[in-house]
């Protein structure tokens, strides 16, 4: 009989959770970098308006952390469950990744719902806390700012998971992909690859 997943120390519900926190940490350090230019806002020193920049700039290095974080989560626990798999001890399933990052995206679509309809019905602070919730994307907002853009957002992490999960099973690293490529692995790069098919 086979053992289930969360027998196996590894449990879907783990890796949302993961995936959830991770988008979290990066919105508040994202937003520790832009206190700054808030404390020049609450001081008097600056407008909102000249301080838009250190917001978008530090919004911009905050979605290249959230990209390093989600991936990285995720390729974890593809190699991790590879071993699972190969000895029959969970199913294969390599829609895991970018499944586990549309769950983790259900509080964030729900709250940014909510924003919304209270934006449309004349109260503006929720959609406030919603750019702050998406902080790395604070850019975008700044593109167009109506609560509904965080609908792009909800596809950003999904998107990361499910190509750090397949890429983890897979044992490609893609840092090695970027910088070096040995000739001489060719045929066990072929075998890797396989895997994602």
């Amino acid at each position: 009989m086979k053992k289930n997943e969360n027998t196996m120390k590894s449990p879907f519900h783990s890796f949302v959770i993961r995936l959830f926190l991770n988008q979290i940490t990066v919105s508040i350090i994202g937003f520790l970098g832009a206190a700054i230019a808030l404390s020049q806002i609450v001081s008097g020193e600056s407008s909102l308006e000249s301080t838009v920049p250190y917001f978008i700039i530090s919004s911009i290095l905050s979605l290249l952390l959230l990209a390093v974080f989600s991936y990285s989560a995720a390729w974890r626990v593809g190699q991790r469950e590879y071993n699972l798999v190969k000895y029959s001890h969970i199913e294969l399933d390599m829609r895991r990744g970018i499944k586990a990052g549309v769950f983790a995206q259900i509080p964030g679509f729900l709250f940014g719902a909510v924003a919304s309809a209270l934006y449309f019905a004349g109260y503006e602070t929720p959609h406030l806390w919603l750019k702050f919730f998406y902080f790395p994307f604070w850019w975008l907002f700044q593109l167009h700012d109506r609560p509904y853009m965080f609908l792009i957002a909800l596809v950003f992490v999904p998107l990361m998971s499910n190509w750090g999960y397949r890429y983890g099973y897979a044992f490609i690293s893609l840092r090695q992909k970027i910088i070096y490529q040995d000739p001489r692995k060719d045929e066990k790069k072929k075998a890797r690859d396989k895997r994602l098919r």
